[in-house]
């Protein structure tokens, strides 16, 4: 099996030490946004609370989408797949693709 991970949940540590590494933009240039997220119930586009000027891609819910554009995001990918792809690979078939 293949995992290709694209997005975290709003718990997970980067999402408040690296809100970079998230898809984000500024509230009023995604205002007409016609984007919706997966299962089609709301805007994929997301604020969070105390913050309204900012918005978050959300294409499912609770999970914010990775900003693969940014070098250090792809950077740190790159160190989990090489630490999941040598501890499960070669026992259980799993492989992290990024």
């Amino acid at each position: 099996m293949t995992i290709i991970p694209n997005h975290f949940g709003l718990k997970h540590p980067w999402f408040t030490e690296k809100p970079e590494f998230y898809i984000q933009k500024p509230a009023e240039e995604v205002a007409q946004s016609v984007w919706k997220t997966a299962d089609g119930t709301g805007s994929a586009w997301a604020t969070l609370e105390g913050n309204d000027t900012i918005k978050y891609l959300q294409q499912f819910s609770r999970n914010v989408d990775l900003d693969f554009r940014n070098k250090d995001v792809v950077s740190e990918m790159r160190v989990t797949q090489h630490t999941v792809n040598l501890k499960l690979t070669s026992s259980i078939g799993f492989k992290l693709q990024v």
